[in-house]
């Protein structure tokens, strides 16, 4: 998917909006951690990163605790990230939330249209009018996950994600924290 946006199937420019898993019924071992923005919105926040292709150049944050009052931390939070390519990302993670079933996870737009998507479907609309839909066999990511590891130690192909991006997110999500800590935007 990364490709296709290089290579401009939606154009330049671009904005992009990341909804990271919620959980309405956390599991118990969950509610010991808190913090939705950390334990959520890692994965958002690789996917924002990978499809950007660009280096976070400033975060700025709001959290809030909207349901679970029992947490000591959020249980919700919005981060806007500019990236030093120009494109502006947004990640909205939640555990005081369940979404509605066709929620899209993703989406990016550009000059030339949007790029949208889910767990098992993905829709691509220009500016002209034209729309291509696709459907995904559903996909145990944990195993698949695993399998992509192995499959990389074996070959030593490198992984989508390595120590380097784990610490551009690490980076873009303690400055979300910085953020909402101060109020305003953190440059990095």
């Amino acid at each position: 998917m990364a490709k296709q946006l290089k290579i401009g199937i939606i154009g330049a420019g671009g904005i992009a909006g990341l909804h990271g898993e919620s959980y309405a019924r956390m599991p118990e071992a969950v509610w010991i951690t808190g913090v939705s923005d950390i334990d959520t919105g890692y994965h958002p926040s690789y996917l924002l990163v990978h499809l950007a292709d660009g280096r976070p150049t400033q975060v700025t944050a709001m959290l809030a605790n909207h349901r679970l009052g029992f947490l000591d931390a959020e249980d919700s939070a919005q981060v806007l990230v500019r990236f030093d390519n120009g494109v502006v990302g947004n990640i909205a993670t939640s555990w005081a939330y369940q979404p509605p079933s066709d929620t899209e996870r993703f989406s990016v737009f550009g000059s030339h249209g949007s790029l949208r998507g889910g767990a098992e479907w993905l829709s691509l609309e220009t500016v002209d009018g034209g729309s291509r839909d696709r459907r995904f066999p559903a996909v145990d990511t944990f195993t698949a996950e695993i399998e992509h590891f192995v499959h990389c130690v074996t070959s030593g192909e490198r992984p989508i994600h390595t120590e380097v991006e784990g610490s551009v997110v690490l980076e873009l999500i303690m400055a979300a924290y910085r953020s909402a800590d101060g109020g305003g935007v953190v440059a990095l």
